[in-house]
């Protein structure tokens, strides 16, 4: 393609505010000597964030959408209007560190053999993110079950999962994380029945299919984490378990294991909202600890009263 960028940088944004302007604003020089595009796929932001980057960065490609579609449509959306022969998903709490991105070019350009290249993530205190490690595996996801949880049956699957340390040095690993993943230009679509959470292993479950998928952690990239989560923590947690059935239904070769999965955390809605409602009833004299608590209530009563668990069982 006749003056493609080396990279396009592809960002879904759902009121990322700040952040997203200053990772937006440092991205050329952060790139260099690489060209890039960078593409802002936007999901019905309320916080003013579109405008911004049409009033302060008008050289950004900025696609609107009126409705929120997910993460996984904006990936693809910004995916099928991108030029560059190497894509980099990155999130818009993301922020690369200097040399991160030409780092994670060179290394897929260099290694025919790599389908994908993570960098190493870490928040503001510095605090490295289990963002490249084993993928999921049904007897780690059960122990997330509360009713499951108390028998420990599945405790050290769920350990080896869940707290598996990222490799010290570079190495090939099974997943990688979604809030930084390059990848060449053809690579498999984001799969966009994953409402929010999961698309990124089952993506890398696709890629890992191709090739290998590397972890650099000399590439560096500060991830804030959870701008939009926080916003939504109740669609969160409940997009989260209707993922996790999606995803064993692709993934596990088991026929049953999805369902043993469904029925696990439709039997734990009860025990949760019990739970919840005595958690919020504990903490309501501590503002921080008290909104979390209701974050938790509302997502266990929105499991039935908004129809999440017909999700999850549709899910596949």
């Amino acid at each position: 393609m006749e003056g493609a960028p080396d990279l396009s940088v592809c960002l879904v944004n759902y009121e990322g505010g700040q952040p997203l302007l200053e990772t937006l604003a440092r991205l050329p020089e952060l790139a260099a000597p690489l060209t890039l595009e960078r593409i802002v796929v936007d999901n019905a932001s309320r916080d003013g964030s579109p405008e911004r980057i049409e009033r302060e960065l008008p050289e950004v490609r900025l696609l609107l959408n009126e409705e929120n579609l997910g993460f996984a449509r904006g990936c693809n959306q910004a995916a099928a209007a991108a030029r560059g022969r190497l894509l980099l998903f990155l999130n818009a709490d993301a922020l690369p560190e200097p040399g991160a991105l030409p780092a994670l070019a060179r290394a897929l350009d260099e290694r025919p053999e790599v389908a994908a290249v993570g960098p190493r993530l870490h928040d503001e205190a510095g605090r490295v993110e289990r963002s490249a490690g084993p993928a999921p595996r049904l007897a780690g996801l059960l122990h997330r079950v509360r009713w499951l949880r108390w028998t420990r049956l599945f405790r050290a699957a769920h350990r080896r999962w869940r707290f598996a340390e990222p490799p010290a040095a570079e190495a090939p690993v099974e997943r990688l994380g979604g809030a930084a993943l390059l990848v060449r230009r053809g690579a498999p679509a984001w799969d966009e029945g994953f409402p929010f959470g999961l698309e990124d292993v089952d993506l890398s479950l696709r890629l890992g299919a191709e090739g290998q998928l590397l972890y650099l952690p000399q590439a560096k990239v500060l991830h804030r984490g959870g701008v939009s989560t926080r916003k939504n923590l109740a669609f969160a947690r409940n997009a989260f378990e209707v993922g996790y059935a999606r995803y064993l239904r692709k993934h596990d070769p088991r026929p049953w294991a999805a369902a043993l999965y469904r029925l696990a955390v439709t039997l734990d809605w009860p025990l949760r909202l019990l739970l919840s409602g005595w958690t919020l009833a504990r903490r309501c004299l501590d503002p921080e600890r008290r909104g979390l608590a209701w974050g938790e209530l509302r997502a266990t009563w929105d499991f039935v009263a908004r129809g999440w668990v017909f999700r999850l069982w549709r899910a596949g």
